[in-house]
């Protein structure tokens, strides 16, 4: 009798939970990359880099296009077998 008074209260106490927001707007994202280095001198390196993107996100159309230029160190790592492709 005891343990279902308790849950009867338990029941019927308020909740004090937030609600969950609703959010029916989705990101919906497209895109590329492309990337390439060239070795200079020893482990230093030329990097450049590019990516473009476009899509919706809440219902507004959306671009971006994103560029990294710059040097680069590069040391081979001599636990991973020599590779050629």
């Amino acid at each position: 009798m005891l343990q279902s008074d308790f849950c009867k209260r338990l029941r019927s106490a308020p909740s004090k939970a937030a609600p969950l927001p609703r959010n029916t707007q989705h990101l919906n994202l497209n895109g590329w990359e492309v990337s390439a280095a060239m070795k200079v001198l020893g482990p230093l390196a030329f990097a450049a880099e590019y990516s473009d993107t476009s899509g919706t996100h809440q219902g507004s159309n959306t671009h971006l296009k994103t560029y990294l230029v710059g040097p680069q160190l590069r040391f081979p790592d001599r636990s991973l077998p020599s590779r050629m492709f």
